[in-house]
């Protein structure tokens, strides 16, 4: 569900890559608070999950961002 937000707001984000030393360093940014929402969830629950579970994570749905964190 989340990926399918993000695409569907794809117009409202503005990302910067940097390459680095380590790899790249990505900066997403919205001026619309749902879309800020929805951002930080993939950055905090996609991503970071991600990162510590490794493929197996990836295979699996992020739901959107409940009412408390947009």
């Amino acid at each position: 569900p989340l990926y399918a937000a993000l695409f569907e707001h794809h117009d409202a984000i503005t990302m910067v890559i940097e390459d680095t030393p380590r790899g790249v360093h990505v900066v997403e940014t919205s001026d619309a608070p749902e879309v800020v929402a929805l951002i930080r969830q993939h950055a905090h629950r996609a991503v970071s999950e991600f990162v510590e579970r490794g493929m197996d994570r990836a295979h699996e749905p992020t739901p959107l961002p409940d009412a408390d964190n947009r």
